[in-house]
């Protein structure tokens, strides 16, 4: 496991209950997303730094948009952990409308 990821993989275990196996997808996900520069699923698999079939990847990462939800909170609490805002005084975060 890289370093990127296994830092990732520990903020989702801090601000999520999902359990490892969905929190290291989460994390694969997150990270091909930055490399490829979009969400289409199909690029996004063969960005994947496994052994596994671009196919399996595929079909693992559409199980887990189906099956898998992160509220809006969790996720706004993780991205300003690390962005570091947490160590900021006086922002707010507002919700969607």
């Amino acid at each position: 496991m890289s370093n990127h990821q296994e830092h990732l993989v520990q903020s989702l275990k801090k601000h999520t209950s999902l359990n490892l196996s969905r929190i290291k997808c989460l994390a694969e996900i997150v990270l091909a997303m930055i490399k490829c520069r979009t969400v289409n699923l199909a690029i996004l698999c063969q960005a994947t730094p496994c052994d596994t079939k671009s196919a399996s990847w595929y079909r693992r990462m559409q199980r887990f948009m189906a099956e898998v939800s992160i509220g809006w909170r969790v996720l706004a609490l993780m991205i300003a952990q690390v962005m570091k805002l947490e160590e900021l005084d006086g922002w707010i975060l507002h919700g969607p409308n």
